[in-house]
């Protein structure tokens, strides 16, 4: 099993938010748990708008190091465009962000791992699991 941490489950792991979560994410293979490239940038945006920009950005850096983050690629992007007719001829609405993590995981066919989940079930074919 592949598993892609979304946003929020890396905010939480850098704060120590959740010990359930910590112990779930410690349990893994480095090698089984990956990064989409949007949620390195959305890391680093907040990142920038925080107190101390550099020290987050190195904090982001060390916890990011032993994970492979995996970018957002033309495979990814064909599932982008699927999910997002899909969900246009249903009226529903996620964000776009959230578009292209969901596209990243679905095209490697891997398990999102966020607290959002009510948001992230809207997307059909996307695996999801709560750690928290």
């Amino acid at each position: 099993m592949t598993y892609f941490l979304d946003t929020n489950t890396c905010i939480y792991l850098l704060k120590g938010s959740y010990p359930a979560l910590t112990r779930s994410f410690s349990a893994q293979r480095p090698s089984a748990i990956k990064v989409p490239s949007m949620v390195q940038a959305e890391l680093y945006a907040g990142a920038k708008s925080g107190i101390d920009p550099a020290r987050i950005k190195n904090k982001i850096d060390l916890f990011l190091a032993p994970l492979e983050v995996v970018e957002f690629d033309s495979k990814a992007a064909f599932v982008f465009g699927e999910i997002r007719s899909n969900l246009s001829r249903a009226s529903v609405k996620v964000g776009p962000y959230d578009l292209i993590i969901a596209a990243t995981v679905i095209s490697r066919d891997g398990v999102l791992v966020t607290k959002k989940i009510k948001e992230f079930s809207r997307i059909r074919d996307l695996k999801t699991e709560n750690w928290t």
